[in-house]
């Protein structure tokens, strides 16, 4: 996982998304297009792994602030 601001801010930072050849799954993009804010970690994984990751940086961040419980969208790509 990537903390953009670190563990201790865990305030928005500016994001956007590029798909360089079109191919790879990734989570969490339909907000950062809407919103252009990124509100938690990226999280890197396997193609098979997106899915068990996405569910871990949830329960991740609910732990972190109880708050996340009423929506959670997180980024996380896979890497070849």
């Amino acid at each position: 996982m990537i903390l953009p601001r670190g563990k201790q801010n865990a305030d928005p930072v500016y994001a956007g998304w590029f798909s360089l050849n079109g191919n790879g799954e990734m989570t969490g993009t339909a907000w950062v297009d809407e919103s252009g804010f990124l509100e938690g970690p990226v999280a890197i994984t396997n193609t098979h792994s997106v899915g068990v990751v996405r569910d871990a940086v949830i329960e991740w961040a609910c732990a972190q602030k109880p708050s996340t419980r009423q929506w959670s969208l997180p980024v996380v790509a896979e890497t070849y």
